[in-house]
């Protein structure tokens, strides 16, 4: 079982977006895909405001930075 964070510093889908360099609906869509889970899910909106902890994006888009620096380097050779 996952246990909640005392000091969770939550972000929205644009800011989360933002840091992942991507846009709030492929946020959106990466939800819906399974890839990204938020923290909880505000009231609001069309399906409700997704809330995610920051720690987790910087985390992801650090993944995803060298994931796509490693795939740029295999075309490179």
């Amino acid at each position: 079982m996952r246990q909640r964070r005392a000091n969770v510093d939550l972000i929205g889908s644009r800011e989360s977006g933002l840091i992942l360099g991507t846009s709030e609906r492929t946020v959106h869509r990466l939800v819906k895909a399974q890839e990204l889970t938020p923290v909880t899910v505000a009231p609001g909106g069309h399906h409700g405001i997704y809330l995610f902890d920051r720690r987790d994006i910087e985390r992801l888009a650090r993944k995803r930075n060298a994931s796509s620096q490693s795939d740029q380097a295999g075309a490179a050779s």
